[in-house]
């Protein structure tokens, strides 16, 4: 399993975050487009029924591989809540997020899992 998003970006927004040397400005975006990661986030989570809150993108963990693509890692917390159950935790999950930029998209891919075939009886 392999979530994926895209967002929709002008060539001239494209540009202003090409480049190492722009991690401030794509990490200003990225924060703005908060909602998106957490979905993306979320659905590697979803089948445990947790639930995924406080994500923190920081501007020193975005990592450029070329001009146009490379990855960041957010941090964030997982948490389970069962009353009648009296299940209650929480911890802190990071997720390494690859980003690649095409001509009018910003593509996000989250971290690869693989998924477990079934078992033949």
């Amino acid at each position: 399993m392999q979530e994926f998003r895209n967002i929709s970006v002008s060539e001239e927004e494209k540009n202003k975050w090409l480049g190492e040397q722009h991690k401030k400005e794509l990490c200003v975006f990225l924060k703005y487009q908060e909602t998106l990661i957490h979905d993306l986030i979320f659905s590697y989570h979803y089948h445990k029924k947790e639930r995924v809150y406080d994500l923190v993108i920081q501007e020193n963990q975005i990592f450029y591989k070329t001009a146009d693509s490379g990855y960041f890692i957010v941090h964030y917390q997982i948490g389970f809540f069962n009353a009648c159950a009296d299940l209650d935790y929480h911890a802190p999950e990071k997720m390494k997020i690859d980003f690649n930029f095409t001509d009018t998209t910003l593509q996000l891919k989250g971290e690869y899992i693989p998924e477990r075939e079934p078992d033949e009886i």
